[in-house]
């Protein structure tokens, strides 16, 4: 073979080998990138979207206790029945969940439809076994669509809830069914998403969605028109778009932005804002644990930046356990059950 037929051969295998490369990174698996950028599986037409980071909360055990039995306090029969659900369906919480995102269409225009992907690692036969034996009284539809299995579970001729695992590490739940139906269908063949949606893609811009928890998007007209009949919060009503981050990695960073069209907008809503906790602190003055509330109100901050005004407010771990202890107190002053077994302080070990 002489040296052209050599070179022709090498020049085709080099243009095969960049050829398979190419390819295999446009071939990536679709759950890979719905991992990196899961809000894909959310509907185009969602005008609010928000997330939670279950792996990061796991690091608060103090906090999350703290909040389960406030939740079970008022929920006990709920909070034992996703006991049973988590031992027959063989999930261990919050370990075995990692991340929620959720996305809301409609708001305003009647019930909203709500569109929630889950990602972990489920077994969804346990799953869905666990929640049939659970939940008697209602009746269970197993449905396929585009080769993914999904239930449909409803109550007097009424389907009010959609759920499906279109792998084994990802759970997607919808009130609508047409909507769970859309989520299952970007697991197969990517389609407008609410990421292609321009009011929402360039709002997540001034979000970290690294938050504990987060929520984005935009202020329903109907919220912007009630608030301009009240003159004392008429301002708010110049409100477009909102955000909020939590963040909880040692005490607690709380920050709410609100998205206006000009600037004297913005410093109206700080304004309003403002007169507004002037008025609260007033009556928390009239309490009994009024000196330890007014101390919180100097770790809230409302600024006001171009045509956005914000709401930030922080607490330290020590002044959380103080806030646990103090609503304790008045639980018992009020004549209350302790519903709440609050954690006791650590004491150092010398």
């Amino acid at each position: 073979m002489g040296r052209a037929g050599k070179t022709l051969i090498m020049g085709s295998l080099l243009v095969l080998t960049v050829s398979a490369w190419f390819l295999s990174c446009k071939q990536k698996p679709i759950t890979e990138k719905i991992k990196a950028e899961p809000l894909i599986v959310l509907p185009v037409d969602a005008t609010i979207v928000g997330g939670v980071a279950i792996d990061q909360l796991g690091e608060q055990k103090e906090k999350s206790e703290f909040a389960e039995k406030m939740l079970g306090a008022q929920m006990e029969e709920v909070k034992e029945m996703l006991e049973r659900i988590k031992t027959k369906a063989n999930l261990n919480l919050p370990e075995d969940l990692d991340r929620v995102v959720f996305g809301l269409s409609k708001v305003g225009q009647g019930e909203p439809t709500i569109v929630a992907l889950f990602q972990g690692r489920f077994d969804p036969a346990a799953i869905t076994s666990a929640v049939k034996e659970e939940i008697q009284d209602c009746t269970f539809e197993e449905k396929t669509f585009d080769a993914y299995k999904y239930t449909v579970v409803g109550q007097e001729e009424d389907d009010w809830l959609a759920f499906g695992f279109p792998a084994s590490e990802f759970a997607v739940l919808s009130n609508d069914e047409e909507a769970l139906k859309t989520a299952l269908g970007q697991f197969k063949k990517p389609a407008k998403s609410v990421m292609d949606n321009k009011e929402i893609s360039s709002l997540l811009g001034n979000v970290d969605r690294a938050s504990n928890f987060w929520i984005a998007g935009l202020v329903p007209a109907e919220v912007e028109e009630s608030a301009k009949e009240v003159p004392q919060v008429a301002a708010l009503g110049n409100l477009k778009k909102f955000s909020m981050m939590l963040k909880a990695t040692k005490g607690v960073d709380l920050e709410l932005a609100g998205y206006c069209t000009t600037s004297d907008e913005a410093t109206g809503v700080k304004d309003a804002v403002k007169s507004l906790l002037e008025q609260t602190k007033f009556f928390l003055g009239l309490m009994p644990q009024a000196e330890q509330l007014m101390k919180l109100y100097e770790n809230i901050q409302v600024t006001a930046d171009g045509a956005t005004a914000k709401l930030s407010f922080s607490l330290s771990e020590e002044e959380i356990k103080q806030l646990q202890e103090m609503f304790a107190e008045m639980q018992k002053e009020m004549g209350m059950p302790e519903p709440m077994d609050l954690p006791a302080p650590v004491e150092e070990v010398e």
